[in-house]
Parts: C-alpha cells; structure tokens; sequence
C-alpha cells in the first residue's frame, strides 16, 4: 500500500468555513471509497495564488493508504473534484514513496491477555 496525503481546507478563500455537514460528507467518501482514512489534525498556512493574490489557508491533512497506481489516480481525482467542490485553484496532494503495512494484532491461540499482562 502507498501512503497519499491532501489537505482538505476548512475554509474558502474569503476566510468563510466550510459547513461541518459538507467536510464530514467529504470525509466519508474517502472512508467510503478507501476503507478509511487518519485525520493529521489542522494546519495554517499561506499559498500564492495564479493571479498573484495570497490567500491564507487552515486545512486539515488527510492521510489515505491506497493500492498501486490504481489507487493513486483514483484518489488524485476524487481531491481534484474536491477542490472543485470547494472552490479551490488547486489542492495540495502528496505521494509518499513509504510503504505501508497494517499488521494483524488480533489475538491468537497461547497470547497472554495484554491488560493483564501490563498490570
């Protein structure tokens, strides 16, 4: 699996926020489409827009994991059709170059119980 990172902004480009209801939306296609997704929390920053112009962001870093290019392509398009959505010149979309690897932590015959064990 490929690790992918956008930035989703909180707020359009005259400092309006978003609603709550259309993020979460957002957030649920993602979810929905990739099996899941991590919130990295909010960021603040400042972009140069292609007139000149700069805008000052606060976004919130979404991290995907997705299978090959395949799933590369499909999550560039759908941060496209964000951006769209919300009325942005561009989004932030980053391909990491880490592998990642979810590891089955589920119980097996002869585990000890972790919360006894800790204790």
């Amino acid at each position: 699996m490929v690790k992918c990172t956008f930035l989703l902004p909180l707020h359009n480009n005259n400092g309006v926020n978003f609603s709550q209801s259309k993020l979460s939306c957002l957030r649920q296609r993602v979810a929905v489409e990739f099996g899941g997704y991590t919130s990295a929390g909010e960021n603040f920053g400042r972009y140069t827009m292609a007139d000149g112009s700069e805008a000052v962001d606060r976004t919130e870093t979404i991290i995907v994991c997705v299978e090959g290019d395949a799933g590369i392509n499909k999550l560039r398009d759908m941060v496209t059709e964000f951006g769209r959505i919300l009325g942005q010149e561009s989004m932030y979309f980053e391909v990491s170059s880490a592998v990642v690897e979810f590891v089955d932590s589920t119980p097996k015959e002869n585990w000890a119980d972790p919360v006894t064990d800790l204790s």
